[in-house]
């Protein structure tokens, strides 16, 4: 051999059908030139079997057929032996999935290989967050802490995590859905099997009705997709939750000249001068987060025309006796008082109203706050009979106890069912190696290429005639001319493309959300309550009563669920609506194929096909439902909540019996929910009733209509390839002028069908 030639390593047998090289012309070439490739690989093998040196520029052989010591020592005085050299042995991440072709991946197990990917990451980062927990766990009540700070950053951090917390989940929820929809799509030998038992499947939307036909290992990855959906939306909203601290601390009113004495006595760093105006605003929430005990210097105080000084001060040492009036409260602050006497020099002349945060009246059934404080633009503070005017304030400042804590025990749950839907997507992946037909135009494609002898004739029938036919043992030996059906067209609405149990179950699921989120709205307006009505999401400080408000597991649990049950509930209108869409988008396809020519949308497109779309869905309405569904979802989580008070005493120990664990709710965040959830609605109601004429038969994601439309006259080879239109063919069986005539996708030229005549 010259020194330019060189070998060429024979490839490894492979199993089943050979490989082809990439520059093998499958996709834009014909039968022909197929053929002549055959051809000239026969008359290739031909010369060697006898002898000939085929006539190339170059020679190839295989490595394995020629002794490399003796080649060698023609060339050269020295043989040289040559040894195999040990291959250097990499690691790779992606060994699992060893030695895919690309070209396989393409379609829906491209699509599947990217669910897989999107979950694993979404599980990485689970990981992560269940790690930070379990570093920062309280072995009592297995809560982690991850961050602490001021009430407003913790409520922006909660935002921030329950954003995040509904991207994963949705992420989880479209992956979830893409592939249950490639789990129920039937293979060509399962769509033959259910049309020779007298069935039928659904092609190019998910169904439950296929998996009685499917394998029993896709049986179990479809329900374990479908089970691990549940936990994640009952707990995910609440692994990460936002507690604020609330601060026991006491009101007292000092007079104005012992200001210098105070100042003496207490730590400057620890109070801070406020105006009447902030220290009214910053007590008169709920919780009291950023300060403690608060200072009221009066520099005079007034009472009723009808005491003189000395009933006056009997009348407040009397009402300290008094039980605590926190109900029916007024415009004025009601608290029970207790007056030291002037006298008494070793003490400051005040009047010490107690915290606000009692068990004593916290349980009671009609506690709404402890007091109401209304301050005069003057600086006078009313009670009852008595007024007080406060020239300054000294407040407590103390450390913000708010923080935002991990459940470990919700985190675990979310961290199993996103490892169980890792484990079904790549098993998915790894082990299935047929062709299922997922899309509409893949069942088209592949009835072309393998017509169907159980629907001959049946070309203008519905699911329901073609039923009646192949269940019938007295017609399933028929003629060729079938059923003999008169064609007619109409209009046809989306609406009629789904099947009535479908669109029933959809209906209950919008009408339940319906009626709960406007029952909600009616009854949080309708309480009108104080504290939080157009606040949004856990700003807001309504709660629940139905429930228990300990601060205990069991009440943590009891609230989660009340708080995420309806995430259930909208995660089965997201799977409802992409399959009403998707069925009625198929109808729309299927029908626009008799209007106009067009090339199939298949999973892996050849010849003339087109790529698919998200599967059946195109991007335009796929990515915006996705969207949408996440954000219904948020706003969900911002309308309902688990809320959680945590509150202290003046040293800053935990009061575990006054402590809170309840489910908020925020009338603005519903209303907003409301709204978009109503704009939602009506999209999917006016989509339903948009109208059509009727071009092909019903039934575009039944497998028996389209193996009935799909029977090309014989010469039409390859058609699947090629652009197809639905229309009538070419007379099959018979002619003259009662000739019954054939409608079928073809690539040849059609006409449509004439309203009155008989096709078969």
């Amino acid at each position: 051999m010259d020194e330019e030639e060189g070998y060429l390593l024979s490839p490894a047998p492979t199993r089943g059908r050979s490989r082809l090289p990439y520059n093998y012309p499958t996709s834009e070439s014909s039968s022909t030139t197929r053929r002549s490739l055959v051809d000239g690989e026969d008359s290739l093998r031909h010369s060697f079997s006898a002898g000939q040196q085929p006539q190339t520029s170059k020679s190839y052989y295989s490595l394995s057929s020629i002794d490399v010591d003796e080649t060698l020592s023609s060339h050269s005085t020295k043989a040289t032996t040559i040894k195999p050299q040990p291959r250097a042995r990499t690691w790779n991440p992606a060994t699992w999935f060893r030695r895919v072709d690309p070209l396989k991946l393409a379609g829906w197990r491209f699509g599947s290989l990217l669910g897989f990917v999107l979950c694993a990451v979404v599980l990485v980062c689970n990981l992560v967050l269940l790690a930070v927990g379990w570093s920062r766990a309280s072995r009592t009540r297995g809560m982690g802490i991850v961050s602490s700070g001021s009430a407003t950053e913790v409520a922006w951090l909660g935002t921030f995590s329950h954003i995040l917390i509904n991207v994963f989940s949705t992420a989880l929820l479209s992956a979830s859905n893409y592939c249950m929809q490639v789990i129920t799509a039937p293979t060509r030998e399962q769509v033959d099997a259910a049309h020779r038992d007298g069935g039928f499947v659904d092609i190019g939307v998910l169904s439950l009705h296929n998996l009685r036909y499917v394998g029993v290992w896709r049986q179990i990855l479809f329900w374990t997709l479908a089970i691990s959906s549940l936990p994640l939306h009952l707990f995910y909203n609440s692994a990460v939750s936002d507690v604020l601290g609330g601060r026991a601390f006491t009101v007292t009113t000092v007079a104005n000249t012992s200001l210098p004495t105070f100042l003496a006595n207490h730590d400057h760093s620890a109070y801070q001068s406020i105006s009447n105006e902030q220290w009214a605003a910053a007590y008169s929430t709920n919780p009291v987060t950023q300060w403690g005990n608060l200072y009221l210097f009066v520099d005079a105080y007034s009472f009723g025309i009808n005491y003189d000084v000395e009933t006056a001060r009997t009348w407040l040492e009397k009402a300290s006796l008094m039980p605590p009036a926190y109900f029916g409260l007024s415009s004025q602050l009601i608290v029970p008082l207790t007056h030291y006497a002037r006298e008494n020099a070793s003490l400051f002349p005040h009047v010490s109203l107690p915290g606000p945060y009692s068990p004593d009246f916290q349980n009671s059934p009609g506690f709404t706050r402890s007091a109401t404080y209304t301050l005069a633009d003057t600086g006078w503070l009313y009670y009852s009979d008595v007024t007080l005017h406060v020239q300054t304030a000294m407040a407590e400042h103390v450390s913000d106890s708010s923080k935002v804590e991990i459940s470990l025990i919700f985190i675990g749950i979310v961290v199993f069912c996103n490892v169980a839907k890792v484990c079904a997507m790549g098993v998915l992946v790894k082990r299935w190696r047929a062709q299922p037909l997922v899309t509409v135009g893949d069942g088209i494609a592949s009835f072309l290429d393998r017509p169907d002898s159980t629907t001959i004739g049946c070309c203008v029938a519905t699911k329901k005639e073609i039923l009646q036919r192949i269940r019938s043992k007295s017609t399933k030996a028929a003629d060729p001319d079938g059923v003999k059906l008169v064609w007619s067209s109409t209009k046809f609405q989306l609406r009629k493309s789904m099947s009535r149990r479908r669109a029933s179950v959809f209906l209950g699921i919008l009408l339940t959300l319906w009626w709960t989120t406007f029952a909600c709205l009616i009854a949080a307006f309708l309480r009108k309550q104080s504290g939080g009505l157009w606040h949004w999401g856990t700003a807001s400080e309504l709660t629940l009563k139905a429930t228990s408000s300990s601060f205990d597991l069991k009440s943590i649990m009891i609230n989660t669920w009340l708080a995420n049950s309806p995430q259930v509930l909208l995660s089965a209108s997201y799977f409802y609506t992409n399959s009403l869409l998707t069925t009625m988008y198929s109808a729309h396809e299927w029908n626009e194929y008799g209007a106009h020519r067009k090339s199939l949308r298949v999973s892996t497109p050849e010849g003339r096909q087109r790529s698919q779309h998200f599967l059946q869905l195109p991007y335009r309405i796929a990515v915006p439902l996705t969207v949408y569904s996440g954000v219904l979802h948020w706003l969900l989580s911002q309308s309902l909540f688990l809320r959680r008070i945590e509150f202290r005493d003046e040293a800053g120990a935990i009061m575990v019996d006054s402590s809170l664990c309840t489910c908020g709710y925020s009338p603005l965040s519903l209303l907003i929910f409301a709204i978009v959830l109503f704009t939602g609605s009506i999209v999917v109601y006016v989509t339903c009733f948009l109208t059509f004429k009727q071009i092909l038969p019903f039934g575009a994601n039944c497998s028996l209509i389209i193996s009935a439309a799909c029977h090309p006259p014989p010469d039409d080879v390859d058609a699947h390839l090629k652009a197809v239109q639905w229309g009538v063919v070419q007379n099959r069986f018979s002619s003259g002028e009662q000739a019954i005539r054939h409608c079928t996708f073809t690539s040849e030229e059609v006409t449509p069908p004439e309203d009155g005549k008989m096709y078969a």
